[in-house]
């Protein structure tokens, strides 16, 4: 265990400049901004029976956008009307901060009783025992019914569900169509190539001299790299997690591509990206900078919040001679609950609430994803403003476009990912030729693999 928890602090220290799906802008203020949640605001009236039950305190965590702690704030308000003799203490933070918190906080066993979770932490995270098994909860506190196993495989490991999805998503292009119209282009569709992206992204620059995007990833190296191996039938890391999974070639003309656009100004260094690789509300494409940026698509909602003006989403352009497409379907992120928790069935009652509540979802309008629910997909088609209905239409009609998801990350991801954040610098300032960087590269990952699974 000990050895688990300081992996993941030294995962946590790394990651904070890799990348994350669903990664979110900073909040106002960081940590737990409110002692108690009130339910004055609610106009719910509790059952007699819920308000004569033992008070319980629960400790909920969570990042992301400030459009996202609002709306995660309300919804609690909400279920504190509802649950009456729960207390809920919320902590919030940016992505850059949450990991190593969390980890800091699994070391001295003091982790909140729900967590936000990432498909790329939670393999790691049930493995190691910081989080419970959800099934037994299941069917009685936590309902999902009319859930498709489709939104729930991301949360299972070995067998036993450790994370409810909180909503789905995949990687995506969002753009800016007026930024499109005042170059001259037509809007790009699936059917568009890297060929493709890097002419508009040159016509951007000569004729508005902005950046054409700001990159093929969503906060490192990795995603881009992860979509492109995929586009070829191969993944980053076999499904064990027990050794890399690509051709070296792959690296190198990856590399070669991106590195390429950085120097002809059409995507910014990583010096030049600065807090925008972590915090939407800084994303170049929300402050006019940029025309393009890659993401998840439930990211669109804080996009559009903090860009106050309307964008437009499609899918990673195609690689040529791809023998499949890259993208994929996956859990924005799940609620689990920690080895810490003290309070397990307010907890699991949570869970059900974000999941099948329909008034706290009419609140959160899909900003963590798609609703894993039929049930409340069916009742917020009608109320969906124009974000919404772009991303419910590109998810219901992504999965032509989508292949089968990659196994979680191994426990060796964050540095894997900094190290490919890192030779990107290298090569793209002149200190490494790309293919010097390839072969370092997969020797130090090698390494790394190995060393954490030691």
């Amino acid at each position: 265990m000990k050895k688990a928890l300081s992996l993941l602090c030294m995962a946590a220290l790394l990651l904070a400049a890799a990348s994350g799906c669903g990664a979110g802008g900073s909040p106002s203020s960081s940590g737990a901004s409110r002692s108690e949640i009130s339910s004055s605001s609610a106009g719910i009236s509790p059952s007699s029976s819920e308000s004569e039950k033992e008070p319980v305190t629960l400790r909920v965590v969570w990042w992301g956008s400030q459009d996202r702690h609002d709306k995660t704030l309300k919804v609690l308000d909400l279920f504190k009307a509802e649950y009456p003799h729960i207390t809920i203490e919320p902590e919030y933070l940016a992505w850059t901060n949450y990991w190593e918190r969390l980890a800091s906080q699994a070391a001295a066993s003091t982790m909140p009783d729900v967590i936000q979770n990432d498909y790329n932490y939670i393999e790691t995270y049930a493995r190691n025992g910081l989080c419970i098994p959800l099934d037994s909860l299941i069917g009685q506190e936590i309902h999902l019914d009319d859930v498709d196993d489709l939104y729930l495989a991301g949360g299972r490991v070995d067998g036993q569900i450790y994370g409810v999805n909180l909503g789905s998503g995949g990687p995506a292009v969002v753009y800016d169509p007026e930024i499109f119209a005042q170059a001259g282009l037509e809007e790009p569709d699936p059917s568009w190539t890297y060929a493709d992206y890097e002419k508009a992204m040159r016509a951007i620059r000569e004729k508005l001299d902005i950046f054409g995007a700001t990159g093929l990833q969503d906060g490192g190296m990795y995603r881009g790299l992860e979509v492109y191996c995929r586009q070829y039938g191969q993944s980053i890391f076999s499904h064990d997690g027990s050794a890399l999974n690509f051709d070296k070639q792959l690296f190198i003309d990856y590399y070669t591509m991106y590195t390429g656009w950085e120097t002809q100004r059409l995507v910014p260094t990583p010096d030049a990206l600065g807090d925008a690789r972590v915090n939407i509300e800084a994303n170049f494409i929300c402050t006019g900078d940029s025309a393009m940026t890659c993401c998840n698509s439930n990211q669109i909602v804080s996009l559009v919040a903090a860009a106050g003006r309307p964008l437009k989403m499609t899918t990673v352009p195609m690689a040529e001679d791809q023998v499949q497409y890259g993208g994929y379907i996956k859990p924005s992120m799940f609620w689990s609950i920690s080895k810490d928790a003290q309070a397990v069935e307010a907890g699991a009652q949570l869970i059900d609430f974000f999941t099948n509540s329909v008034e706290a979802n009419r609140i959160l309008m899909a900003e963590r994803g798609v609703p894993i629910s039929a049930a409340v997909r069916e009742a917020l088609a009608p109320d969906l403003e124009d974000t919404q209905k772009v991303m419910f239409d590109y998810i219901a009609q992504y999965a032509q476009y989508a292949s089968e998801m990659d196994a979680p990350q191994p426990a060796a991801f964050a540095e894997i990912s900094s190290l490919m954040d890192n030779y990107e610098q290298k090569i793209v300032f002149g200190e490494m030729s790309v293919e010097a960087a390839a072969d370092e590269f997969m020797k130090k990952a090698g390494e790394a693999i190995q060393n954490a699974a030691g």
